[in-house]
């Protein structure tokens, strides 16, 4: 765990402050829902994530969606790829997001990008690669995004039967969460 060397009080109703800079570093908002722990004698906050909450239904959807499509799929909540499933897609999983793909998700878009297209998303802050076709749809649930469905190809085209797969499966985290 590291330490910032931060201190802060209590106040009459039980409340802290976390700093700024640690806010900000960890993408935490106002309105996030917060876990809260103890561990030993350590009391520990962790970002919720509702998609991780239903990380067994993220991983069995991007193999399935992955087994009908033959197109790597990529989920992820606001912050991290939490299942992959998919040629070249390993090294994205556990991964943080791009700060691009985030703001995309938190436009509550749909992009369809094919070979001809210009806009590209940048899955993560440490991906290169150009992937000529994306599917990138946003997951809210209860009016809230927590998350993001992602199809990447060099060569596969974005269908209606892929569209509409992965829209039953968005609605179905949408559900879950």
């Amino acid at each position: 765990m590291k330490e910032t060397g931060m201190i802060r009080r209590i106040d009459e109703l039980g409340r802290v402050v976390i700093p700024k800079e640690i806010r900000k570093t960890l993408r935490i908002n106002e309105g996030d829902p917060l876990e809260i722990y103890t561990e030993s004698e350590k009391l520990l906050l962790k970002k919720f994530s509702p998609i991780g909450a239903i990380g067994g239904y993220a991983k069995t959807l991007t193999e399935s969606l992955y087994k009908a499509t033959s197109i790597p799929v990529l989920i992820c909540d606001c912050d991290t790829v939490l299942a992959v499933k998919g040629q070249g897609t390993k090294e994205f999983e556990k991964l943080g997001i791009s700060d691009q793909l985030l703001t995309f998700l938190k436009g509550r878009r749909t992009l369809i990008s094919d070979k001809n297209s210009n806009d590209k998303v940048k899955i993560t802050s440490t991906d290169e690669k150009n992937y000529s076709v994306q599917l990138i749809m946003p997951v809210v649930a209860q009016g809230d995004l927590i998350g993001g469905l992602i199809m990447i190809s060099k060569e596969a085209e974005m269908d209606a039967k892929v569209i509409s797969l992965a829209s039953f499966c968005i609605d179905f985290m949408s559900r879950q969460a």
